[in-house]
């Protein structure tokens, strides 16, 4: 009849017994391949770690009797940052590891090249001779290293030296995309279809080569640097580079310049300069040629032709008028100021 006495006893025994057992396996866990509380890892329980997450090119983790990462193998095959030039990945640079490049060996006068976080070279730092004047296709500028020239590059208005064996170097007047044109061209859209057309100016780089004239004007940087027009090219200021019975328009529509096909179209009924004309006409013919029809600011107000210019050259306009863009590089309208 003592026996129900001594169950609380037999109970509190368990569980002293119980709470021994799991202090030991908290104490003496390392090495059961159960990463537990104050492990890195255990045994081949790597916890999904592995050297490419951490950032380098290769090589195994491991788990050490401490079970603390191993990493060794890792490092061994390095990582971008680590100070050490890695070709074989493809690094140009890595840290201070400059491979021996200089701004002076890719065609810049000096300054100092830097690494990025991702080891490619970074160029920014680096200074030019390049002046405005030598960005012409007749230019002849010995401020570069062989293999490159001075131009803007595509991202910016600032004149630096170029290497052109890694541009396609488009031909002048050639079809075009993006900026890879030749030395002293520049792919402008002016035309219906973009083309690699010469930088020049009117002072002391206006000669074009080809059958081509130094006139229409594309805006670079802060300033404008003129452009030659070949007559194969549909002008519509001067209403050049159509066929005989063709005449060059400007399509506001698409801010393109195009040759529309007029017939036997009687020009003297079209609207002249001045005259009320129809900026919605479907065959965009609103106006004579060498003159746009300007859509009214205001609703319900008539739109009027302008005669076309050379923006911003106002040199064709009438005493009192300026030239206002139309929307398209080197192209504007004639308005009174």
């Amino acid at each position: 009849m003592r026996l129900p006495q001594m169950v609380p006893l037999f109970l509190a025994t368990l569980l002293f017994l119980a709470a021994c057992s799991t202090t030991t396996q908290e104490s003496d866990s390392c090495g059961d391949n159960v990463i537990d509380v104050g492990e890195e890892c255990d045994g081949e329980a790597l916890g999904g770690v592995n050297c490419v997450g951490l950032g380098y090119y290769g090589g195994v983790v491991s788990c050490n009797s401490a079970c603390v990462l191993d990493i060794s193998q890792c490092v061994a095959e390095g990582r971008c940052g680590d100070n050490i030039l890695h070709g074989e990945h493809n690094e140009e640079c890595d840290g201070a590891s400059m491979n021996g490049a200089k701004c002076e060996d890719l065609g810049y006068s000096g300054g100092a090249m830097t690494c990025t976080q991702t080891c490619s070279l970074d160029f920014s730092g680096c200074e030019s001779d390049c002046d405005r004047d030598a960005i012409y296709y007749d230019s002849r500028d010995t401020s570069c290293a062989p293999d490159h020239y001075c131009g803007r590059t595509d991202d910016s208005s600032a004149i630096v030296c170029l290497d052109e064996t890694s541009r396609d170097n488009i031909e002048f007047y050639q079809a075009c995309e993006g900026d890879d044109c030749r030395q002293g061209a520049i792919c402008t859209s002016f035309a219906e279809n973009p083309r690699c057309l010469p930088l020049c100016n009117l002072t002391n780089h206006n000669y074009c080569p080809g059958d081509a004239s130094c006139m229409l004007q594309r805006k670079d940087g802060e300033s404008y640097a003129q452009v030659c027009m070949p007559t194969s090219i549909c002008d519509p200021v001067a209403n050049t580079g159509c066929y005989l019975l063709d005449s060059c328009y400007y399509i506001e529509q698409i801010h393109k310049t195009k040759c529309i096909s007029l017939g036997f179209t009687d020009l003297s009924l079209e609207p002249h300069v001045g005259e009320e004309c129809d900026p919605d006409d479907e065959n965009h013919v609103s106006c004579v040629p060498g003159a746009m029809c300007v859509r009214a600011f205001a609703p319900l107000m008539p739109s009027f032709c302008r005669a076309l210019c050379y923006y911003p050259n106002a040199d064709l306009c009438e005493a009192g008028e300026t030239c206002i863009s139309a929307g398209v590089p080197g192209l504007g309208y004639c308005v009174v100021q």
